[in-house]
C-alpha cells in the first residue's frame, strides 16, 4: 500500500507592495482630436470590452463626439455615432460616461449644452444610443451635468435608481438633482429629488455624486464647495464636517470624489493654496490629505480626477495655462494611503497640457487620462506598461517533503520575478511561462511568495501562499505503525484478503509484486475519508 500526503494550503495573503524608483512611463495613444479639432477629452468609462472618450469642443466648430476602442491602442479609436436623436451643433460636451451591471449592463451619456438644455443617453452595449431625458428636464437652463452618474440598487429593478445632478450654467437658476428607474428609456419618467431653489439659490452647480458606505453624496457649489448626502435618495441633508469647503474658503468647489481603503476622497479646486485632497473614513469627519496639491502649491489649482485601479489610488492633478506656473498636468497614485509616488512627468513632456481638466480611467490593466491640448486637440495617455499582477498557481495539489513542487507563474504585465520560500530568495525568472521547482524538504508550514516587477515602470505586486506539507512514508513497514493490515490466507496459492485500518484520510493503493520487486499490477486504488 502506497500513502501519499495531500499539500494542504492554510490561507491565501494576496497584497500589493509597491516601491518607486522613477516616474512611471506614460505613452500617448491619442492625439490631435481624433483627427479633428476637439479641444479635450472630458470622460472616459471601460465598458462592453471597450474604453470610450467623450470629447469637448470649442468654438461651435462640431458637436461634442463619442469614440471607443477595443485596445486603447494608438489609431485603433473609432466614431460611435449611433444616437437618437443625433447630437446638436450647441452640444458641446459630453460631461459624464458611466455604466451598471444591472440588468445586463447600461452605459450612460450625459451632454451639456448652454442654449437648449443638457440630456442623457443610454445604451446596452456602447454602439447603439438612445436618449432617456427631455432637454434640461423640461428647463433649458439645466445646462450642465454632474460630473459622474449613480446607480444605487434595489431589491428589484423597480426599486434601482439612476442619479444624476443637473447644473445652470447660465447661473441664472438654481442646481438640482434628479432620478429615474436604471432601465427606463422614457423621458418623462424623471423626479426631481432635491431643488437647491428651496435650499440656497445661490448653489448653481452640482459637480459630483458618488455612493458610499450606503449613502448619496452630492458635492454643490456657490461661492464656496458643500456636500449633502441621503439615505434615501429623497431626504437630502448637508454633511457639516466638509462644509464650506471643508472649513477654508478658497475650497471653490469639489472636482472629483471617489471610495478607497474603506474610505470616502474628495478633491477641490483652490487657486489660492492648490487643490486639495481631503478624505473621512465615518462619513462625518474629514482630514486633509498629503498637503496643498501635494506640496506643488498653487501651481496645480484641481485635483480634477479620482479612481481606483490596480488596488491603487490614482489622482489627476491641473495647472493654469500660460499662468507664469506651467506645472502642467501631473498625476500622483498611492497604496495604502501610505505612500504617495508622482506617477507622470509635468505635462506628460507636453507644455500646453495645461487645461481646465482632465479624466482618469483603467482598461485592461493600464491607466488612461484623457486632457485638453489648446494647440493641437485633444490627447490620451495612458501608463507605457500598466501595473503588474503577481500570481500562482501550485502545479499538484498532492505533495510529499521529498517530491519536486512546481509553482507555475500566472502574474501579468511584469518582465523580473523574485521568488521567496520564508524570506530567502530560491530563484529568479523573467518569463511569466517560467515554473519553478522547489522541494519542500521539512514537514511544517512555509511561506512561499513571488514578487512581479515591470522593470520600465519599477512598480511591483506580491503574492504569497502559506502552505504546509508532511513527511510521506514509503512501504508498507512504515505503515505498519499507524495502521492495521492484516493479509491471508498468507501463504495462499487463490485468493487473499487485505485488511487495513487508516488513522487519516488518504490515497490508498494496492498492488501486486514479483518476487524482483518487480510491479505486475495495480489491484486497487481509492482517495478513502474517515468517517468519524
Amino acid at each position: 500500500m502506497k500513502k501519499t500526503i495531500l499539500l494542504t494550503i492554510i490561507s491565501v495573503i494576496i497584497h500589493i507592495h509597491v516601491t518607486f524608483a522613477q516616474d512611471d512611463s506614460w505613452i500617448q495613444v491619442e492625439g490631435n482630436g481624433f483627427g479633428s479639432k476637439n479641444a479635450g477629452i472630458f470622460s472616459m468609462d471601460a465598458y462592453n470590452g471597450f474604453i470610450f472618450a467623450g470629447t469637448f469642443v470649442k468654438g461651435g466648430l462640431s458637436s461634442a463626439q463619442l469614440w471607443k476602442s477595443s485596445t486603447g491602442d494608438w489609431g485603433t479609436y473609432t466614431q460611435v455615432n449611433s444616437f437618437t436623436p443625433a447630437f446638436a451643433a450647441s452640444d458641446y460636451n459630453i460631461t459624464a460616461l458611466g455604466h451598471t451591471a444591472l440588468g445586463g449592463g447600461y452605459m450612460y451619456l450625459g451632454l451639456a449644452n448652454r442654449i437648449k438644455g443638457a440630456e442623457i443617453y443610454s445604451s446596452m452595449d456602447g454602439n447603439s444610443w438612445t436618449k432617456i431625458s427631455k432637454r434640461g428636464m423640461g428647463n433649458h437652463l439645466n445646462t450642465g451635468l454632474s460630473s459622474d452618474f449613480v446607480v444605487v440598487p434595489g431589491g428589484t429593478p423597480s426599486s434601482s435608481y439612476l442619479y444624476v445632478g443637473l447644473s445652470d450654467t447660465t447661473k441664472t437658476g438654481a442646481a438640482s438633482i434628479w432620478r429615474t428607474l436604471y432601465n427606463d428609456a422614457d423621458s418623462t419618467h424623471w423626479t426631481k429629488v432635491l431643488d437647491f431653489s428651496n435650499i440656497n439659490v445661490a448653489i448653481k452647480n452640482v459637480s459630483w455624486l458618488t455612493s458610499w458606505n450606503n449613502k448619496l453624496y452630492a458635492a454643490v457649489y456657490d461661492s464656496v464647495s458643500h456636500i449633502y448626502e441621503s439615505s434615501d435618495g429623497v431626504t437630502w441633508t448637508k454633511n457639516t464636517g466638509s462644509d464650506n469647503g471643508f472649513g477654508i474658503n478658497s475650497n471653490k468647489l469639489i472636482a472629483s470624489m471617489c471610495s478607497y481603503n474603506g474610505a470616502l476622497y474628495a478633491g477641490t479646486n483652490n487657486s489660492i493654496k492648490g487643490g486639495q485632497l481631503w478624505k473621512t473614513s465615518n462619513g462625518s469627519q474629514w482630514s486633509q490629505v498629503n498637503g496643498d496639491a501635494f506640496g506643488q502649491g498653487k501651481g496645480i489649482y484641481e485635483l480634477s480626477s479620482l479612481i481606483v485601479a490596480n488596488g491603487f489610488l490614482w489622482v489627476a492633478g491641473i495647472s493654469p495655462y500660460n499662468s507664469g506656473l506651467n506645472y502642467g498636468d501631473m498625476v500622483w497614485r498611492c497604496i495604502q494611503d501610505s505612500i504617495w509616488t508622482q506617477s507622470s512627468n509635468t505635462g506628460f513632456s507636453y507644455a500646453e497640457n495645461s487645461t481646465g481638466y482632465t479624466c482618469l480611467s483603467s482598461f485592461n490593466g493600464y491607466v488612461y487620462i484623457g486632457v485638453k491640448d489648446t494647440v493641437t486637440g485633444g490627447e490620451i495617455m495612458r501608463t507605457g506598461a500598466g501595473v503588474p499582477q503577481a500570481g500562482f498557481t501550485v502545479s499538484d495539489s498532492v505533495i510529499c517533503t521529498t517530491k519536486a513542487e512546481n509553482f507555475t507563474n500566472t502574474s501579468s504585465l511584469a518582465d523580473l520575478f523574485i521568488w521567496y520560500k520564508n524570506g530567502v530568495q530560491f530563484a529568479t525568472t523573467t518569463s511569466v511561462t517560467d515554473g519553478v521547482p522547489l522541494i519542500l524538504s521539512s514537514a511544517g508550514r512555509d511561506t512561499i511568495m513571488q514578487i512581479a516587477i515591470n522593470s520600465s515602470t519599477s512598480m511591483e505586486d506580491t503574492a504569497s501562499f502559506i502552505v504546509t506539507a508532511k513527511v510521506c512514508p514509503t512501504g508498507i513497514a512504515e505503515i505498519n505503525p499507524i495502521n492495521s493490515l492484516t493479509v491471508y490466507p498468507n501463504p495462499a496459492n487463490g485468493q487473499v484478503i487485505v485488511k487495513y485500518t487508516l488513522l487519516n484520510s488518504q490515497s490508498t493503493q494496492i498492488a501486486l509484486f514479483d518476487i524482483t520487486g518487480k510491479k505486475m499490477n495495480t489491484l486497487y486504488q481509492a482517495q478513502e475519508l474517515i468517517v468519524d
